[in-house]
């Protein structure tokens, strides 16, 4: 396309907790101008969020050249994204859409090795569709040499442009990663677990898919001795820019009742992000937190305490008279960055994935029958 003129796009994202096929509408040039649209979770069936979850939990490179094995797999979370936008249109018939930003389904990233994968066949929706794609989104910044993730950096300093500087994006999904935006500058990183190690436990106990508020976590005692080998990770004395994978890590809550598992490793959480903080290039007096973990309140409480300094959800903040939706950040931002990718513009940088220049990314699907 390689214009800058402000298009309508929507971005869909399934993320790292498999909970959900986010659908977000977006009007923007790629640069300064962000008007935000309607929004939609579908959430995923179960029986293939449960598929999502053992593949991630089993896969290894010895796999990722076996396409064979995990093609089934991409081509039902491809129906199922195909499914949510239907249902998107069928919500807001009224949008005008130019582009569809399509991330699909991390199931494994292993940026020491350039290689990630997101289940998901791009040429497949917009045939469907008979809309244009921009998928791929990581795979040119991990061929030059980045970690390909974070991605959303861009989309952050986009919505901080009204916003005293510095300050902290801070999304906690299944990982949790920070943007610090500066005047001019970024630097973005996983900072280490989000809500999955704790979604894996309760639902390894049958008490649900989550840890919902933070309930559990809430009526526990955090076990520190169980908390200080994890938080001696190698990963977290590199230096950023840095990412990982869902299951990088691994405590050691064996035995321990399930409100105390949840409070040790909701506290793993709290205290990886706080310790990120030291890699910022200036303190920041303000963090805005997006993705689920927002909605947990010993989190909140924990990363509150830990900062000392405001910690607020990001839908406080307005953006053009918009109110943000911190559920909806990441969608969002995948149609941020189909614009961007199909004007030609950047989309990751040497502060937020490591790459040595401004890299393009993301690879534009045409609908085959047009």
């Amino acid at each position: 396309m390689g214009s800058t003129k402000p298009i309508c796009a929507i971005g869909m994202i399934s993320g790292t907790s498999a909970d959900a096929i986010d659908v977000a509408a977006i009007t923007t040039d790629g640069q300064s101008l962000v008007e935000t649209g309607p929004t939609l979770a579908i959430p995923l069936n179960p029986d293939l969020r449960e598929a999502i979850l053992n593949m991630a939990a089993t896969f290894d490179g010895a796999q990722f050249e076996q396409r064979a094995s995990w093609q089934p797999l991409s081509q039902m979370v491809t129906t199922s994204h195909i499914e949510a936008l239907a249902q998107f249109l069928r919500h807001y018939p009224d949008i005008k859409l130019d582009l569809i930003g399509f991330h699909g389904q991390t199931v494994w990233h292993d940026p020491a090795h350039g290689r990630t994968l997101q289940l998901g066949d791009p040429q497949r929706l917009a045939d469907h569709i008979d809309c244009p794609v921009v998928g791929d989104l990581r795979l040119n910044d991990m061929r030059a040499g980045g970690q390909g993730a974070p991605i959303l950096p861009a989309y952050h300093q986009a919505l901080c442009s009204n916003l005293a500087l510095p300050v902290a994006i801070l999304n906690i999904g299944g990982v949790s990663n920070v943007t610090w935006v500066g005047e001019g500058e970024l630097l973005a990183f996983d900072t280490g677990p989000g809500n999955a190690i704790v979604d894996d436990w309760v639902a390894r106990h049958d008490a649900g898919a989550m840890d919902t508020g933070g309930a559990l976590a809430i009526q526990g005692t955090v076990e520190q001795t169980r908390l200080d080998p994890a938080l001696r990770h190698p990963y977290f004395s590199e230096r950023p820019p840095k990412s990982l994978d869902r299951n990088s890590f691994e405590v050691d809550v064996a035995g321990l009742e399930l409100a105390n598992g949840a409070a040790t490793l909701s506290e793993f959480t709290v205290q990886s992000i706080a310790q990120a903080q030291s890699w910022f290039p200036s303190p920041v007096q303000r963090w805005l937190v997006a993705g689920g973990g927002r909605h947990n309140r010993y989190l909140m409480a924990g990363l509150r305490q830990q900062l000392g300094c405001s910690v607020e959800p990001i839908d406080s903040i307005e953006f053009n008279g918009q109110r943000l939706n911190g559920d909806m950040l990441e969608a969002q931002g995948m149609g941020y960055l189909a614009v961007r990718s199909a004007a030609e513009l950047p989309l990751t940088f040497p502060g937020t994935t490591g790459v040595d220049h401004p890299c393009l990314g993301g690879m534009l699907y045409q609908p085959k029958f047009r």
